[in-house]
This record gives C-alpha cells, sequence and structure tokens, in this order.
C-alpha cells in the first residue's frame, strides 16, 4: 500500500474564461479523477509514458483561480498538472502544497504556504483546530499553550515535545519550498 501525499494545487489564470473551462476539462473529463488520464485526454507529449499516480478529491473556482485537491501515491506530480493547465494556457501560474509524513514531505512552490508550519494536536489543550498551517508566532503560541510554557524559542518548543513524550500526541513540520521541476514526472 502506498503513503499517500495530499496536495493543494492553485492555477491562476488571466481571466475566468480560461479558468473556466480548465475547471470544466477536469471535472469532466475522466470518472475515475486520474491526474495520468487527464494528461493523456490533454495530448501531453509523452502522457502516456509517465507513472502519475494522482487522483482529484475536489476542486474549486473563485474569478480566475482555480484549486483542485488531490491525492497521490508517495509524491505530488506537479510537472503533469502544470503541462495540463499549460494546454489551456501558456502563462498560468501553478502552485502546490504538498505533505506526505511517512516519507517526510512538507513541499510547496506557494507563498501562501512556504515557510510556514503544519501542525497536527491530539489530545492536547489548545485554542485551535487539530490540524492545519499557521505562521511561526501562531505555532509559537499555540506549542506554549500546549506545553505548559512561556519559552517563546520555536527550538526549544519543538525539543520540549520530545523531552515532555509528547511525540506521538503534537506533530509539527516547516513546509519547505521547493520548485515544481525538482519533481519527477
Amino acid at each position: 500500500m502506498a503513503n499517500i501525499c495530499s496536495n493543494i494545487y492553485r492555477f491562476i489564470f488571466s481571466d475566468g474564461e480560461k479558468a473556466e473551462k480548465f475547471l470544466d476539462f477536469i471535472n469532466s473529463s475522466d470518472p475515475d479523477k486520474s491526474v495520468y488520464n487527464l494528461g493523456v485526454k490533454a495530448g501531453i507529449k509523452n502522457a502516456e509514458g509517465r507513472n502519475v499516480r494522482e487522483w482529484i478529491d475536489d476542486s474549486e473556482i473563485s474569478k480566475n483561480v482555480v484549486k483542485v485537491y488531490s491525492e497521490s501515491d508517495w509524491v505530488p506530480f506537479p510537472k503533469a498538472w502544470r503541462d495540463i493547465a499549460r494546454t489551456f494556457e501558456d502563462s498560468v501560474e501553478v502552485f502546490y502544497k504538498a505533505e506526505e509524513p511517512g516519507c517526510g514531505i512538507f513541499k510547496s512552490n506557494d507563498p501562501e504556504f512556504v515557510w510556514k508550519y503544519v501542525y497536527n494536536f491530539w489530545d492536547v489543550p489548545r485554542e485551535s483546530e487539530e490540524a492545519g498551517v499557521v505562521d511561526k508566532q501562531k505555532l509559537i503560541e499555540m506549542l506554549q499553550m500546549a506545553l505548559g510554557t512561556t519559552n517563546q524559542d520555536l527550538n526549544v518548543l519543538l525539543r520540549l515535545i520530545h523531552e515532555k513524550g509528547f511525540d506521538g500526541i503534537l506533530s509539527v513540520h516547516e513546509i519547505e519550498y521547493l520548485p515544481i521541476d525538482d519533481w519527477g514526472e
């Protein structure tokens, strides 16, 4: 069984009409919601030779921006998505965020996520959701509450997770920058 990578893609088109056409294509082209099949149908060069193991969970549009939520086996496939989106507009901006804890993947090229923190808190005092993405200052505040300390040094707080035996109930990972071209396929 593959480790599941959870992905968010954001496509910024020059106008809403192109965004709508792209959304219609990804929502109606393949009942299996396979990104591999979308690449083949879009006529991407060498699409049939790519090993793209990714499936669409959901999608939405706001003006000229399309967001797609997907799951993939082990890693994301942002190159495949970029190639598909470029069949609708060469200059489309493509951003992604990928999380696969089992493989240690917390990567993005999206300024909305890069250098922020993914967290999961189980059974600890908190004032926020049990999982999400926050900036450094918010994470420090959340960890202070969860760990019962006023220390403001993030490195110390992250060390305290281990020292207090909270490894199994507090998970924190920084989202690192990785350009689309650094991924395979």
